[in-house]
């Protein structure tokens, strides 16, 4: 499915995967290089392998296969203030922006989260 996703002249993609032993897919990320910046997208592990330490496993890969690209930053976007953020903390990231959601009710009232 990745690999069928719209490619930009400029963007290197590179998608990662890790299977457990009989080869099925666990947990995945995307590195989408342009130039000396790369960004962190689709990190995600099949809800029977998570606290496993594989999300971790997968990002640090991507970000080990950055650094050999002589990518000099790596941004990412994920939910806030939970789980997620520990995590990427945990590998290295820092928070840049924390951006206002707004979502629209049925009323057409906007709500920001």
């Amino acid at each position: 499915m990745l690999n069928a996703a719209e490619t930009r002249d400029g963007v290197a993609p590179c998608h990662l995967v890790l299977r457990d032993e009989a080869g099925v897919p666990v947990a995945a990320a995307s590195l989408y290089r342009v130039g000396s910046l790369a960004g962190l997208y689709n990190v995600g592990t099949r809800a029977a392998h998570r606290r496993r330490g594989l999300g971790g496993a997968v990002t640090r890969a991507a970000l080990a296969h950055a650094e050999t690209l002589g990518v000099e930053a790596v941004f990412l976007q994920c939910a806030g203030l939970g789980p997620v953020e520990r995590l990427y903390a945990r590998l290295g990231f820092a928070v840049a922006a924390r951006p206002a959601l707004v979502c629209f009710q049925p009323d057409g009232e906007a709500a920001t989260a």
